[in-house]
């Protein structure tokens, strides 16, 4: 009579490896321990945008990036950035975790108003709510809230630039991003 070594079973006319079967079940029960989704345990803000892509929207060389995947957390949000450095420009990825959905939105809707310096401008398509930002002539970005998470493009500009241009080659990559969130 053949013998089945003790990690194998079989279940439902299958042999299953146990050494491996529990995995998906404890590594989610992991994440629920502490508070956080498998999902949300994974996105950081340099996972958003590729090198590539913010070299083809500030237009210049990449000095320095800061890749990393380090986390800061504070007041009960997750924060993470990436930041690309050019000669005359950057752009920095921010992405916040809030709590709740209801955090982020009071942080949103708190971070979008018009002041002096900065005026806004909702758009749809990008995430739960997005809106387009300038202050003055060198920095532009958007913003957008997808669930409990908030998204920072803000890019600045050590000369004026065409804010019509930038806002065209800045989207695609924020509607990018706000599908990986």
């Amino acid at each position: 009579m053949k013998t089945t070594p003790r990690h194998l079973k079989i279940q439902n006319d299958k042999i299953v490896n146990m050494k491996y079967a529990n995995v998906a079940r404890v590594t989610a029960a992991l994440f629920a321990s502490i508070g956080l989704n498998a999902h949300a345990a994974e996105v950081a803000a340099c996972d958003l945008i590729h090198s590539d892509a913010a070299f083809m929207l500030i237009r210049e060389p990449i000095k320095q990036h800061t890749p990393n995947r380090k986390f800061e957390i504070g007041d009960g949000m997750k924060f993470s950035n990436c930041i690309f450095f050019g000669d005359r420009s950057n752009l920095k990825v921010l992405l916040i975790e809030y709590p709740d959905a209801s955090a982020a939105t009071k942080a949103f809707s708190e971070g979008t108003t018009n002041t002096d310096f900065l005026t806004f401008s909702f758009e749809r398509g990008l995430g739960e709510k997005a809106a387009w930002w300038k202050g003055g002539a060198e920095a532009y970005g958007y913003t957008v809230l997808k669930g409990n998470r908030f998204l920072l493009f803000d890019s600045r500009w050590k000369d004026a630039i065409d804010s019509v241009g930038l806002k065209g080659r800045l989207r695609p990559l924020v509607a990018e991003a706000a599908r990986k969130m």
